[in-house]
This record gives structure tokens, C-alpha cells and sequence, in this order.
């Protein structure tokens, strides 16, 4: 079937269609091949709050503006160790693996974001309701 992605509301409030649609393309290239486009570092779970971790709410660090390409795409540092304060939070499907929930971007303060546990909670339940229909 493919690689299927879904955007949530959160998202589309927060980017153009332009972005949007290019974010959405990038990702899919990067799930299809590994390729990070040179967008893509680091891609992990969350470990906190649990219910994150239950959910497997996952992000992957965004190359910042402030951050040069040529740095980013130095093929001697590996993808784990691109981090920045810039993340795409997304979840892919319970059953369906190839089936993604881009949730939202954090654009600068990716960490600081991740200690708000009310917030983090907000998007464990966002990745639980799309994991119980995929």
C-alpha cells in the first residue's frame, strides 16, 4: 500500500500549504529510503511522560536555520547525533507501521516544550486516538 501520512490540526495551524507539503513529502522520502534530505537528524521516542512512551510518540530533530547545511550534512556525523532544538513530533500506526501522524513542529524550544508534561500528555492522547484506527 505505501507510505500513508496524515497531518494533525496542529500542524496545518501552524505551517503554510507550501511548508506543509513539503514537510509531508520530505518525511515520506526519509521513511521510504533513510534519506534525511539534509532536513532529518536525530529520530527517537520519547521516554516521558509514560504515556508517551506507552504510545510511542516519537520526534525527529530539525536542521535549524541557525545550524549551516554543509555542518548538517557532513556525512562523518552520523544521523543520531544531528540534534537540534527544532523537532517534528509525529507517531506511526499501531498495526499499520507504514502509517504516520505528523502531529506538530516545535521550531526552538523542541527540549523546554518536552518538560511540559500537561502539553506532552496532550500529544500522548492525540498519537493514542490515531494508533486505536491505524
Amino acid at each position: 500500500m505505501g507510505i500513508r501520512i496524515f497531518t494533525h490540526e496542529k500542524l496545518k495551524r501552524n505551517m503554510n500549504d507550501k511548508d506543509l507539503q513539503e514537510l509531508v513529502n520530505n518525511f515520506r522520502a526519509y521513511k521510504a529510503s533513510g534519506d534525511t534530505n539534509g532536513i532529518f537528524g536525530r529520530d527517537e521516542p520519547y521516554d516521558r511522560p509514560s504515556s508517551a512512551k506507552f504510545v510511542e510518540l516519537m520526534h525527529i530533530h530539525l536542521r535549524s536555520e541557525n545550524i549551516k547545511p554543509w555542518i548538517w550534512n557532513n556525512i562523518r556525523i552520523s544521523q543520531f547525533s544531528k540534534t537540534s532544538d527544532s523537532a517534528l513530533v509525529y507517531v506511526s500506526g499501531a498495526v499499520s507501521d507504514d502509517t504516520y501522524l505528523l502531529i506538530t513542529v516545535f521550531h526552538s524550544n523542541a527540549h523546554k516544550m518536552a518538560e511540559k508534561i500537561t502539553f506532552m500528555c496532550e500529544l500522548a492522547e492525540i498519537a493514542e486516538r490515531f494508533r486505536e484506527r491505524f
